[in-house]
């Protein structure tokens, strides 16, 4: 890294492969700006894990009843394994010489859930604010657009089921895992409703 003046690196869930780049930055006495794209694993109670119980709870006693059996469940999975996920989150994060997360809310959580406190600068998420100038055509028909990966995280099965059912056209924009069960359900439902799916496109086509 002798040429470079700074390290940038992405991605905290991707934990023990961000912390070997962070140590080999440190070594050769980098600074580092970490852009975070963090969220709670809480929100994995929402009826996003692949855990029939979870969802079981979620859907008859509501969010927080299934955080906490979420919580109860993962530490009784979990006992007696040296789960050191957290620490090395924490670590990452306090390390890093300037922590660039997607929103101010987004580093509220991180303070929130590790009990740190670190220099940030917010960088959100944006689009080429030339290639989106242009005014729509009042000719155009009315259909919702969903631009993102589909994933759990994103709800976009329930997205699909809504347009079905309130018979709205639906296009959806965006790549996914081959091997994502929920993707390919997606998909699938995408098909037999007859809606539009188009794979990953650049902003100027978008």
């Amino acid at each position: 890294l002798s040429k470079y003046d700074l390290v940038h690196i992405f991605n905290s869930p991707r934990f023990e492969e961000t912390k070997q780049f962070f140590e080999s930055a440190k070594k050769q006495h980098k600074p580092i700006a970490f852009s975070t794209i963090y969220w709670s694993k809480d929100e994995l109670a929402v009826g996003v894990a692949k855990n029939k119980s979870v969802d079981f709870v979620y859907s008859n006693f509501g969010v927080a009843a299934a955080i906490r059996y979420r919580k109860i469940a993962k530490s009784m999975q979990n006992l007696g394994k040296k789960d050191n996920s957290r620490s090395i989150e924490k670590w990452l994060f306090k390390n890093a010489d300037i922590l660039l997360p997607n929103s101010k809310g987004e580093m509220v959580e991180i303070e929130k859930s590790y009990k740190i406190k670190n220099k940030f600068e917010v960088v959100r998420n944006a689009v080429d604010m030339e290639l989106f100038e242009r005014k729509p055509s009042l000719k155009r028909e009315n259909y919702v657009l969903s631009v993102g990966r589909i994933e759990r995280r994103k709800n976009t099965l329930k997205l699909i089921e809504a347009c079905n059912k309130l018979s709205y056209k639906l296009v959806l924009i965006g790549g996914y895992d081959l091997k994502d069960d929920y993707a390919i359900d997606c998909l699938e439902r995408i098909k037999k409703y007859n809606q539009v799916y188009i794979h990953n496109i650049d902003q100027k086509e978008l």
